[in-house]
């Protein structure tokens, strides 16, 4: 489903294999239009970790682009209730702490 007009949507997805981890996204607008794709990584190799970097650098990459309203949408209930503080985060990330700080 699209986001409202005046709102960018940004999808995720994070992937861990043997001896790699990695995320990547796309920010939408509400036509569907992409805006922005991005892709990263890191040394931890937990898909939790990746969605939470994926949607951090999502977040933070529509606000450099300008965009005030952001939806981020996630197929992942674990990543939605570490980021609504219904869950202990994994004691090996703390990205859950920064994502917060990027929102305001």
């Amino acid at each position: 489903m699209p986001p409202n007009e005046d709102v960018v949507q940004i999808s995720y997805d994070g992937s861990v294999e043997k001896d790699r981890a990695g995320f990547g996204g796309v920010m939408r607008d509400y036509l569907g239009g992409v805006k922005c794709l991005f892709s990263g990584g890191s040394s931890v190799r937990s898909v939790i970790t990746q969605e939470l970097l994926a949607i951090w650098h999502g977040i933070k990459g529509a606000k450099e682009l300008g965009f005030e309203k952001i939806e981020v949408t996630s197929d992942s209930l674990r990543v939605v209730h570490l980021l609504q503080q219904k869950e202990a985060p994994p004691w090996y990330t703390k990205v859950e702490r920064q994502v917060p700080i990027v929102l305001y």
